[in-house]
């Protein structure tokens, strides 16, 4: 009968004597935890898009000079006037372009109905397209890329660093009034390539 007094006594006493020990357990557990981190390095790569429009003669490109023509006429960029692209991202991109016209003339920005962009020209309406191309070529019109209202690709995946020409053809509209002026502004615009 002792025996099982001292044996229940034992049990009850318990939580008494097993906390400390519970408790030096977690400590000794944390300082071998922090003895076992080993040092690691975190490198992050961030991409950027960098982009330059410049004349072949060196320098910004800022607009391109049309006059002298006539309604339903197809006006393409000569050599000198196309546009020099430079890739100084460092990643390959997708180069895409929109255009509208913002019709202006020395009185009013209103005084000409503004053509709408579309394929081919037509009443008030004109086509554009660019055409891209790693050398300084003037490539074929059926090469060219129509651009419209909303921005449409004109080139794919060209590598960092790489250059591209970008010449230009304007499909004026079939019917307009001597003097009348427009302004077309396009857009060029680079994303992330697409790699499928």
């Amino acid at each position: 009968m002792g025996h099982r007094n001292t044996i229940s006594h034992g049990i009850m006493n318990s939580p008494i004597i097993f906390v400390p020990v519970f408790l030096l357990f977690v400590l000794v557990s944390c300082v071998s935890a922090q003895d076992a981190v080993e040092p690691f390095g975190i490198n992050v790569s961030i991409n950027y898009l960098s982009l330059d429009l410049l004349q072949i003669s060196g320098g910004s490109y800022y607009a391109w000079f049309v006059s002298g023509v006539d309604p339903g006429d197809t006006f393409g960029m000569t050599l000198d006037e196309a546009v020099h692209l430079v890739n100084g991202s460092n990643i390959p991109v997708d180069i895409l372009s929109d255009i509208a016209d913002f019709p202006d003339s020395a009185t009013s920005d209103t005084l000409w109905t503004p053509w709408t962009v579309w394929t081919y020209g037509g009443i008030d309406t004109f086509g554009f397209r660019w055409a891209s191309s790693p050398v300084h070529v003037v490539p074929p019109f059926g090469e060219a890329v129509s651009v419209y209202s909303s921005p449409h690709e004109i080139d794919y995946n060209v590598p960092v660093g790489d250059d591209r020409y970008l010449l230009g053809w304007i499909i004026l509209p079939t019917e307009g009034e001597y003097g009348e002026r427009h302004r077309l502004k396009s857009q060029i615009i680079i994303t992330p390539a697409f790699v499928p």
